[in-house]
């Protein structure tokens, strides 16, 4: 193991090993096996080894090749741009796995997935990735790795598989986005999306990760909810919620002091949760060019040290 490039000393990695749960709390959340690590602290020994774990992983899930766009989720795309890739299209597969997390085994990742890899920048140190990411057998949610190494393993599985059959030379014949275990397919041709799914069920037999067959679905586009949001007439609808989190963010920076360290997050918050609604909502009238005109003054003023405009009131967002 290189030690250097992991940021901690031998000694330190056979104390998470032999010693996992001072560093390291596991619960239970929604029927999901999560860790966390006990510290905030940046420099807590978990934490060290986890970012560089995930940063070592996440370098070569983008250099190893073999991907397309909006295939995983760490390469800066937001989420609205995984729904757009669909919205041309007729007819949409969405594939949902059931229990994605507590079906990946170490056995897996370790014999199967990692022996694909070729670009890792050094080699894992997988006593430590076993004792933090799967010290039951399964990958436990929660650590910043544990979703590059679902990742790998779906990319490895699933993605090279349905881009196969999505890509014929330079002919795409549909569109592929992957949102972490979230597969959506869509294209104008029904049947080719019946071909990609029979192939999926044989890929999650072959590896063990079981679909979740009563959310799997074949249907029109047109009025399907995928991340969230609802497509309609060839344009996301944002959903109550949304509106609603645009509110509670509204209203915790109403109830924030300016001098907080924390008021210019929340404003940036409000700003990006009213872009997203803005850019993606059909028909969005003026009522949301001047909230964002507003809070982006209030932006360039806090930056520039200038007093805050007074808060405008939501009543118009309905």
């Amino acid at each position: 193991m290189d030690f250097e490039y992991y940021g901690i000393s031998e000694e330190t990695r056979d104390k998470l090993i032999a010693e996992r749960d001072t560093f390291i709390v596991d619960y239970w959340r929604d029927d999901r096996h999560f860790s966390r690590h006990k510290s905030k602290d940046k420099g807590f020994s978990s934490r060290i080894v986890d970012k560089n774990i995930y940063e070592n992983l996440r370098r070569s899930f983008y250099a190893s090749g073999g991907h397309y766009e909006y295939q995983g989720v760490f390469n800066g795309y937001r989420q609205s741009e995984f729904i757009e890739l669909h919205l041309h299209n007729k007819y949409i597969l969405i594939v949902d796995f059931k229990n994605c997390y507590r079906n990946i085994t170490f056995d897996h990742f370790s014999k199967v997935i990692i022996p694909r890899i070729s670009s890792l920048e050094t080699p894992l140190p997988m006593d430590l990735v076993q004792a933090l990411y799967f010290p039951h057998g399964y990958l436990q949610a929660g650590l910043s790795a544990s979703n590059i190494i679902c990742d790998l393993v779906l990319k490895y599985n699933f993605d090279k598989e349905i881009n196969a059959r999505v890509h014929q030379g330079s002919t795409v014949l549909a569109d592929y986005s992957r949102y972490y275990d979230d597969l959506h397919i869509s294209a104008s041709n029904r049947e080719i999306l019946q071909d990609i799914y029979k192939k999926i069920k044989q890929i999650s037999k072959d590896v063990s990760l079981p679909l979740n067959y009563r959310k799997c679905q074949l249907r029109k586009t047109d009025g399907v909810k995928i991340l969230g949001s609802r497509i309609s007439d060839g344009a996301i609808r944002i959903s109550r919620q949304e509106k609603n989190n645009l509110r509670a963010a509204i209203y915790e920076l109403e109830n924030t002091q300016y001098e907080d360290r924390s008021y210019e997050h929340r404003l940036r918050s409000v700003i990006y949760r009213l872009s997203r609604i803005y850019r993606s909502e059909v028909g969005a009238n003026n009522k949301y060019t001047e909230l964002l005109d507003h809070f982006r003054s209030e932006l360039d003023a806090l930056t520039q040290d200038y007093e805050p405009h007074e808060i405008i009131e939501l009543q118009s967002i309905k």
